[in-house]
């Protein structure tokens, strides 16, 4: 039992830590070099790569053994390296594959990169090969490297972020920009660095207009000092000292306005000139609305301008319903009615135009479907709109034409039909709804339109239905009703 398979992976693990061991006491002798070695039937790696500035760093040194593989098993698939290959090597796709990626280690250290896939696809041959201990091996040892690369990447970020930061207080854009570069190579998703490298691309301009704020101050340029300030806080709206400048003299130009606008809308008034009045109102409001200087000068110009309104609106609502638009006499009245909600001419002219309307919109209802006339409900409240709208044609020719029309639809609909119906003399048939015909040979009626079911019987015989519609435009109109299915 002395070449088991357990016990050759035993002895292989032992010899592979111990090729380690003294492959990492070289490593640390031999900082900065870059060495591959062969031998026997073990392999072993050692790699150094350049950072973005700072000193090198070393990746821990990893052999793999390459003892002579235990006999193969009757199945491979029983070999338990086998099984744990696959599982590292999902480990690999799934979990740091991805983290490599978002590092971009393959950027900044792309030899080390290369390195560990190499390393990856080097396992791969050796487990197609069935050498599962080397696959696992150079696995493990691949992702050794890569486990140090993003533990180097985490710090390499913090102290980049950092010194990023700190140049950016001390108003230094190169050194800034070159630090922030380098921490979102690392993390290009960080929100925090992301947000810091848009502060920094402004800098060089924030400190132009706060200069150019200063001197504008220095001078009594209000406008001018408000102008930069306001684009400072639009590059960086972190800039708290520039936000709280910015509404000081913001303020200082709106007293300016408001008091320079109210003088010049209360002398408009003088003047009867309700244009520019209004004008200086609404900039007044827009500066400060619950000021009670604006309010009184509204108080005063809504007089003056109330009555011209309601009159201009009642003038177009009056055009309007003479040229039969009662979409647009209605929009009018409504506008005057907002100005005075009891003004007689508002209200009756409101009113009359939904009437018109909505008598037009139900007419059109009905004259769109006339078949729908056939029934009696329908009909009657068709004549009840007409009944109701027959006041309103003296005001609207176009509502008018539409009833003369509808008139005519129920008249045709209550227009009866020659239908007959023809049997055999031995069906007993009946019209449903309507009354019993009995059994004949041919027998004419008379029916308005609608639907109709003729239901015809005989003594062991299936009964029968037969359905017509009746209308007045379609003739000769006939229906044969026999049984003649036995049972």
């Amino acid at each position: 039992m002395g070449n088991s398979l357990g016990e050759k992976i035993s002895r292989a693990r032992e010899s592979d830590a111990r090729r380690k061991k003294g492959l990492r006491r070289m490593a640390l002798a031999a900082a900065g070099a870059c060495a591959v070695v062969f031998g026997g039937g073990a392999a072993a790696y050692f790699y150094v790569w350049p950072w973005l500035g700072g000193a090198p760093a070393v990746t821990p040194a990893v052999t793999v053994d390459r003892a002579p593989q235990a006999p193969a098993a009757t199945n491979p698939a029983d070999n338990p390296l086998r099984e744990q290959y696959k599982s590292q090597l999902k480990i690999f796709h799934s979990e740091t594959e991805p983290a490599l990626a978002a590092v971009s280690a393959s950027v900044w250290a792309a030899d080390a990169h290369e390195l560990i896939f190499d390393g990856k696809e080097k396992s791969l041959r050796a487990f197609d090969a069935g050498n599962y201990s080397s696959a696992l091996g150079l696995l493990q040892n691949a992702q050794t490297t890569a486990g140090g690369i993003l533990r180097q990447a985490e710090e390499r970020f913090r102290v980049n972020i950092k010194a990023a930061a700190d140049a950016f207080d001390a108003n230094d854009h190169q050194t800034a920009a070159a630090a922030v570069t380098t921490a979102l190579l690392l993390k290009p998703q960080h929100a925090a660095a992301r947000e810091l490298r848009g502060r920094i691309d402004v800098l060089p301009r924030v400190l132009e207009l706060l200069q150019t704020a200063a001197q504008a101050r220095a001078e009594n340029r209000p406008r001018a000092e408000q102008k930069a300030l306001a684009e400072v806080v639009q590059l960086d709206p972190a800039r708290n000292a520039a936000r709280q400048r910015l509404q000081t003299v913001t303020s200082a130009i709106a007293e300016r306005a408001f008091t320079e606008n109210i003088t010049a809308g209360f002398g408009a008034l003088e003047k009867r000139d309700l244009a520019s009045a209004l004008r200086h109102w609404n900039a007044a409001k827009k500066v400060f609305p619950g000021r009670e200087e604006a309010a009184v000068l509204g108080r005063e110009i809504n007089d003056l301008d109330r009555a011209l309104t309601l009159q201009k609106h009642l003038r177009a609502g009056a055009r309007a319903a003479a040229e039969d638009d009662w979409d647009g006499a209605l929009r009018a009245f409504q506008q005057a009615g907002k100005i005075d909600a009891v003004h007689a001419e508002a209200v009756a002219g409101e009113k009359r135009a939904r009437a018109i309307l909505s008598a037009r919109k139900n007419m059109n209802s009905h004259i769109a479907r006339p078949q729908r006339l056939f029934s009696p409900n329908v009909a009657a409240a068709a004549e009840k709109i007409l009944h109701d709208a027959r006041k309103l044609y003296p005001f609207s020719p176009s509502l008018a034409r539409r009833g003369e029309k509808l008139t005519g639809l129920l008249a045709a609909a209550r227009r009866p039909a020659t239908v007959t119906v023809h049997s055999d003399n031995q069906t007993d048939i009946r019209v449903r709804g309507v009354g019993v015909i009995g059994k004949t040979e041919r027998r004419t009626l008379e029916l308005r339109p609608g639907v109709y079911t003729f239901e015809g019987r005989r003594r062991g015989y299936r009964s029968k239905l037969v359905t017509l519609t009746v209308r007045h435009d379609r003739a000769p109109l006939a229906v044969t009703v026999v049984c003649d299915e036995q049972i």
